[in-house]
């Protein structure tokens, strides 16, 4: 047996079949609307006070039971004439272990209907029905609201990229691309990223290897969302220029390298059979060029990608959502 063969056959044995979260941030992902939701004991409508207009008061009731502590949030000037306005209400969430209320977000007359589903949702997502809440969100994907688009962007940040690869997903290619140029929305890059992916559009090949190249020169902090991206799109293809042209030249970062065996990784335990294969050579070529190599590919490949976990639940036990309410 050549050495290659020999190297391909160890990478073969270190992998295993994991579920990871969706990693290449160089931030933690905050709790989205529907974590907090989960995590709390009581989830309110509000409106002005009756007896302030820079008050919150309780309008409408939608789980667990209304604390006697009060909303202490005050009333801002945009949403004082929304709400004078009569165009919509607050959603407020209370936190029963730590006392304390969450504002969440203005829902107007278009969130009002994608709200409802959500708490149709949430006793069945308490329970872990992640993949099914994953699929919900991604069909929102293309919703005429903003908020709620966006909403559902930082859902499915949360979500392993196995399950984010089986779901059905439907996005506008040209809208995520004109996303990825604005500075304010960088903190959903990588998400864009790997949608842009698996959008399975031929068009966005090259924008992928542009976002490569990019990310490659410096410290890279999208890098492994758009490698892995550009292998769902181009294939093998990809899998040998992130091999030959940055994984191996003495200009590629650590930190670079990192990123780069972890989309690597990725597609080997959840790609197709060729690029999977194409994976486990490119990877074995890399460890002849630079033996130091070989402890990444220990790392990642026999950890299924990622050290991270899957979605996190930060529903505590007097969630409503749970049949065990406070």
């Amino acid at each position: 047996m050549n050495r290659i063969a020999s190297l391909s056959l160890c990478l073969t044995l270190l992998s295993a079949s994991a579920s990871l979260a969706c990693g290449f941030h160089n931030y933690a992902p905050q709790p989205t609307m529907v974590e907090q939701m989960l995590g709390s004991s009581a989830v309110v409508l509000a409106s002005q006070s009756r007896h302030s207009p820079f008050k919150f008061e309780v309008s409408e009731t939608l789980a667990g039971i209304v604390p006697a502590t009060p909303i202490p949030f005050l009333v801002d000037g945009p949403t004082r004439r929304k709400l004078e306005a009569k165009q919509g209400a607050v959603l407020f969430a209370f936190d029963e272990i730590s006392q304390s209320w969450s504002r969440l977000a203005f829902i107007d007359a278009s969130m009002r209907p994608a709200l409802g589903d959500i708490l149709k949702g949430l006793p069945a997502w308490s329970s872990g029905s992640q993949k099914e809440r994953a699929q919900h969100f991604a069909r929102l994907l293309t919703h005429p609201n903003r908020t709620v688009r966006t909403l559902a962007l930082r859902e499915l940040d949360l979500v392993g990229y196995d399950t984010l690869r089986s779901l059905a997903i439907n996005v506008d290619s040209e809208e995520l691309l004109k996303s990825l140029k604005s500075p304010l929305e960088r903190d959903k890059e990588p998400i864009r990223v790997l949608l842009l992916g698996l959008s399975h559009n031929s068009n966005v090949a090259q924008d992928l290897a542009r976002g490569v190249e990019a990310n490659a020169l410096g410290i890279g902090p999208y890098l492994g969302a758009y490698a892995t991206a550009w292998i769902e799109i181009s294939g093998v293809a990809a899998v040998e220029t992130l091999a030959r042209q940055h994984l191996v030249v003495p200009s590629t970062t650590p930190s670079a390298r990192r990123l780069i065996v972890e989309a690597f990784s990725l597609h080997r335990n959840f790609g197709e059979p060729e690029v999977s294969a194409a994976v486990s050579r490119e990877m074995a070529r890399a460890i002849q060029v630079k033996p130091e190599l070989a402890g990444l590919a220990a790392q990642y490949f026999a950890s299924g990608g990622s050290k991270a976990d899957g979605p996190k639940s930060f529903a505590p036990m007097a969630s409503p959502f749970s049949g065990n309410e406070g």
